[in-house]
């Protein structure tokens, strides 16, 4: 009975594969280590590890044709770092730049942006780098209402600008989907910012978006004083 060629392929690149696969785990999980009394399940010495994990760059040569899985594979990555941080010492430097290469590898997908947009702020914590992905993702995903509400929250949160988070949630209200009170937010935030001209244009191009219903009133009220 002759043996097919795939399986004699097969038989011999099993063995292989076998001792590769086995030397990377005792490779990347020391089972001889000491266990972390604070962490049990986190990998020893993980402050430097970072630095040495799957080169993703060299990776996309390879599987280019699947960015989004190389971009997935490194957000989680990403997470595992701050859930061991938030566990361990609370040193998130890493977690930016984690973020910034998940992204890079698959610039399309918004869920790399989201994360960091939201944790960011109350990692560090590192506002700046927050806002940076959300700037980016608002020049990405322009016509999602979410990323341009999250960045009117920086701007009246953390920068105190009333006037560019009064612009930002108006920038939201106009996109698909988003929530109606955002109009009343932005009109108010651009009083408080003593922008009276700003004011009455969000109020009058507000109401091409409430043909009629209470909102209507409540506008044309405001319009009024």
């Amino acid at each position: 009975m002759k043996i097919p060629r795939q399986c004699i392929i097969c038989l011999l690149a099993f063995p292989l594969l076998w001792v590769t696969q086995v030397k990377f785990f005792n490779l990347r999980y020391d089972l001889s280590a000491n266990i972390n009394a604070e962490c049990p399940w986190c990998i020893q010495d993980y402050s430097d590890s970072h630095e040495s994990y799957i080169n993703f760059n060299i990776l996309k040569s390879f599987i280019n044709s699947d960015r989004l899985l190389l971009s997935y594979l490194a957000l989680v990555r990403a997470i595992y770092y701050y859930g061991e941080q938030a566990l361990v010492s609370g040193d998130y430097n890493a977690l930016y730049d984690m973020l910034d290469q998940s992204i890079s590898l698959d610039p399309e997908w918004d869920y790399p942006y989201q994360y960091g947009a939201l944790l960011l702020p109350i990692s560090g914590p590192d506002i700046e780098g927050g806002y940076d992905l959300v700037e980016q993702a608002t020049e990405r995903f322009s016509d999602d209402w979410r990323f341009w509400f999250i960045k009117g929250y920086y701007e009246m949160k953390y920068f105190d600008d009333n006037l560019k988070a009064s612009k930002s949630f108006f920038m939201a209200f106009q996109k698909p989907g988003s929530p109606r009170y955002l109009a009343f937010l932005a009109a108010t935030l651009s009083d408080k910012a003593s922008q009276d001209k700003l004011t009455e244009f969000i109020l009058r191009e507000s109401l091409k978006f409430f043909p009629s219903g209470e909102e209507r009133k409540r506008i044309l009220d405001r319009l009024e004083k």
